[in-house]
């Protein structure tokens, strides 16, 4: 018996330019190939408007454009879907199988298939292959830009940390709790000036030295040497009001430090309760009448001291003196040295 050669696979030929004009040259298919595969698309989609509910089928069409092996794959899938439309015969008298039949045909007819096979082979190669190595280059260059970035924001992140706790440890905070521990921090205020008035008393040397080098230097100037510091060593913490007038205070009110509970942050944003219709107070307006005067609810205590009739300086701090004028309030030590500083 004579052994049979093993097949070779057929490549093309180098001087035909695409795998198109191969098969065109050794006529595997139709020169008018194009419009057979026009009459299959038309008839593709009439035959895509009546379809089974299927996952398999959904997910076909829900990809790419379809081609022969998805309609082969169709054809598979309505066999179980149309099984009891079979007849004695082994044919089917379902209309969606006979389309899809007739379809596989059409693409079968003179090999229309291979040559819609070869024009997306080379489309796949010219076209969408460079494309998607040019999308790959893009997105791997943008990675290493995105891990650079992650790493210079590690670096700026961990330098901002670092100045945030040094500045934590300036204020003598451990900054777990800003707004509670420097809301901690002015309640210790009030004490701490005490101490520093408490302490200004041993002064009393060291300004009686510099008063006499003035002298000395000076020649007997008239302005008073260090007055503020001379009244904080003779009454440590006091008020503007008693260093300006030389009266104590009847009562000095401080303002207590009420710690507001923090909201909780929602995504949407309330722009409030808004409405379209126009209130009594603009119509009042709007018509030229009268509107009463608000109420702010503020009542002046009178003074039980007689107050010169001296300009005094407004001041900013954390209590009030019942007696002043309204314009003016005392504050405690360290609103009295501000003020003296602006005075003098």
């Amino acid at each position: 018996l004579r052994m049979r050669a093993p097949l070779r696979p057929v490549c093309p030929s180098r001087r035909s330019p695409t795998p198109i004009d191969w098969l065109l040259d050794r006529r595997h298919c139709g020169r008018r190939w194009q419009a057979q595969a026009r009459l299959v698309r038309q008839r593709m989609e009439a035959a895509l408007r009546d379809m089974p509910e299927h996952p398999e089928i959904r997910q076909l069409l829900a990809g790419s454009a379809l081609h022969y092996f998805h309609c082969l794959r169709i054809v598979e899938i309505l066999r179980g879907t149309e099984a009891s439309t079979r007849n004695l015969f082994g044919r089917y008298s379902s209309q969606r199988m006979k389309d899809w039949q007739e379809i596989v045909a059409l693409y079968e007819k003179e090999n229309t298939y291979l040559a819609e096979l070869a024009s997306l082979l080379v489309r796949s190669v010219s076209y969408e292959v460079p494309a998607l190595r040019k999308q790959i280059s893009r997105c791997q260059q943008a990675q290493q830009d995105f891990a650079r970035r992650e790493e210079e924001c590690q670096l700026a992140a961990a330098e901002l940390r670092e100045r945030f706790y040094a500045s934590c440890k300036q204020y003598g905070i451990t900054g777990d709790n800003v707004r509670q521990e420097l809301l901690a921090l002015v309640k210790e205020l009030p004490s701490l000036l005490s101490e520093i008035g408490a302490g200004a008393s041993a002064l009393t040397e060291a300004i009686e030295l510099y008063e006499a080098c003035v002298e000395f230097v000076c020649e007997s100037s008239a302005e008073p040497v260090l007055p503020l510091l001379r009244h904080v060593g003779r009454r440590g913490n006091t008020t503007v009001y008693e260093w300006r007038t030389g009266l104590e205070p009847v009562r000095v009110e401080r303002p207590e430090v009420q710690e507001v509970p923090e909201q909780p942050k929602e995504d949407a944003i309330d722009w409030g309760d808004f409405t379209l219709e126009p209130s009594g107070a603009s119509e009042g307006a709007a018509t030229g009448g009268a509107q009463d005067e608000i109420d702010w609810g503020i009542a002046l205590e009178p003074s039980p001291q007689v107050m010169s009739g001296r300009k005094l300086w407004p001041c900013w701090g954390t209590g009030g003196v019942v007696g002043a004028p309204p314009h003016w309030v005392p504050t405690s030590l360290g609103a009295l040295c501000f003020a003296a500083g602006r005075w003098h």
